[in-house]
């Protein structure tokens, strides 16, 4: 509701703004157009020019016709006079806009680029979200074993590799065949072997790779999950319990380990 209403506000201050920029306004007379950018990391209304982008974030592109007339986008549809769309930016795109009065016409034009991540020394902070519950865990099933926040409390991007995982219950390594890491929007954040025969455990310890990265200020909610293997029949009965001992990454890491696994049992 809050955004809805920010970008509301936003498309009428371009028509506030465009009351006072040097164009006709009237239907009759040569067309004229506003449009804007408004991003998700600054709040910030940008007019000209392209605007940069965290690689994910999302941009609203707002138009308004400060003439009258009607409108077209870049393919030729009618469109509203005034209006704004919200997009997810993970690829450079542009926005075009064309406002025909008076016989004549007029475009505008937005272009988003995605913003080139640059790593450097930072820190981040490590916490357990304890909402998970274990239960019985079958052939082939992916369960949750650990659910935890990350935040990057410093002033550079970082990378996160990897989350270091021992196994304190009685199941033995070879139950489990990969992992998946999935982060609070429901997107993959890392993939590891998850076919028959992959042995991701040395020891009782084992990596759960993440191709995961953390922007500056930002926070983000990781669910690992454990691929079972698909016959568990002569470990029926022993537990899997997963601690999160550490995390591969270039960042200082603070936070308590090891974060306590959920228990499944094995059937």
């Amino acid at each position: 509701m809050i955004t809805s209403i920010f970008v509301r506000l936003s498309i009428v201050s371009l028509v506030f703004l465009g009351a006072f920029v040097p164009l006709q306004t009237y239907a009759a007379e040569p067309p004229a157009c506003l449009v804007a950018v408004v991003t998700k990391d600054t709040g910030k209304i940008f007019t000209e020019g392209s605007v940069s982008v965290p690689n994910g974030s999302w941009a609203y592109v707002l138009w308004v016709s400060t003439s009258g007339g009607f409108v077209t986008d870049g393919n030729g549809k009618m469109i509203t006079q005034s209006g704004y769309v919200k997009t997810t930016v993970t690829t450079s795109s542009s926005y075009v806009f064309h406002v025909t009065a008076g016989g004549q016409t007029v475009t505008c034009s937005a272009s988003l680029a995605v913003e080139a991540i640059v790593e450097g020394p930072t820190s981040i902070r490590v916490a357990d979200v304890p909402l998970l519950s274990g239960g019985n865990a079958f052939p082939g099933m992916s369960v949750p074993v650990s659910y935890i926040q990350v935040t990057n409390t410093g002033k550079n991007a970082t990378s996160l590799r990897g989350f270091k995982l021992t196994q304190q219950g009685s199941a033995p390594g070879l139950s489990v065949v990969g992992f998946s890491i999935i982060d609070d929007k429901g997107g993959s954040s890392g993939f590891t072997g998850g076919v028959v025969g992959s042995t991701p455990f040395v020891n009782g310890s084992a990596t759960a790779l993440s191709d995961a990265t953390l922007l500056p200020g930002q926070r983000k909610l990781f669910t690992i999950r454990a691929i079972m293997a698909s016959t568990l029949s002569g470990y029926r009965g022993t537990q899997l319990k997963l601690d999160v001992s550490g995390v591969e990454t270039e960042a200082t890491v603070s936070g308590t380990f090891p974060i306590r696994g959920t228990t499944w049992v094995l059937q």
